[in-house]
């Protein structure tokens, strides 16, 4: 008895994970404003984006792009220009905007970090998706994506920290 119930809750608190990834989440502005204390992000004059990312409701613009602009990309020497970089947060805390925890580093740099990219043998690949999320394989390609998916040829990919990786000339090919 008691495994069935149990079996059938774990059911449920994964059922409502999925589904609670598409609603909007509640987030504590108390401890955001404290981490965000002297850059004047407060509940009034921000919101938090649909990727979890602080954007000022006058403009739109992500709050800790201005502020790296502003404290961190002005006081360096950085040879190209801002919109050309990332940030990145040192923590992986998206709220805490302070500008020792904000690291301008380059779009693949970020991505390497990220693990998005992967070198290897000298090829760049690029992750696809969790080795568990692939639909249908054969023996010379494996079928990423929904019923009508992306065929991707075997010979192109590799499995590697639980993810696919696809070389980058048959990612942009499939793109």
């Amino acid at each position: 008895m008691f495994s069935k119930l149990h079996q059938k809750w774990k059911k449920r608190a994964k059922r409502k994970q999925r589904i609670s990834y598409g609603r909007k989440i509640r987030y504590n502005w108390n401890n955001i404003e404290n981490l965000n204390s002297k850059l004047g992000i407060t509940r009034e004059n921000c919101f938090v984006d649909n990727n979890g990312y602080l954007r000022w409701k006058s403009d739109n613009r992500l709050c800790h792009r201005d502020t790296a602009f502003n404290q961190v990309f002005k006081k360096g020497s950085f040879t190209m220009q801002f919109s050309e970089y990332d940030v990145h947060h040192k923590d992986g805390n998206k709220f805490n905007n302070n500008s020792d925890n904000l690291d301008i580093i380059f779009r693949e740099d970020h991505e390497i970090e990220h693990g998005n990219v992967l070198y290897e043998n000298g090829k760049k690949y690029i992750r696809l998706v969790p080795v568990n999320r692939r639909r249908k394989q054969t023996k010379k390609a494996i079928l990423i994506g929904g019923k009508y998916g992306t065929w991707y040829p075997r010979s192109q990919l590799i499995v590697r920290y639980g993810y696919l990786y696809a070389t980058e000339w048959i990612y942009k090919k499939k793109h």
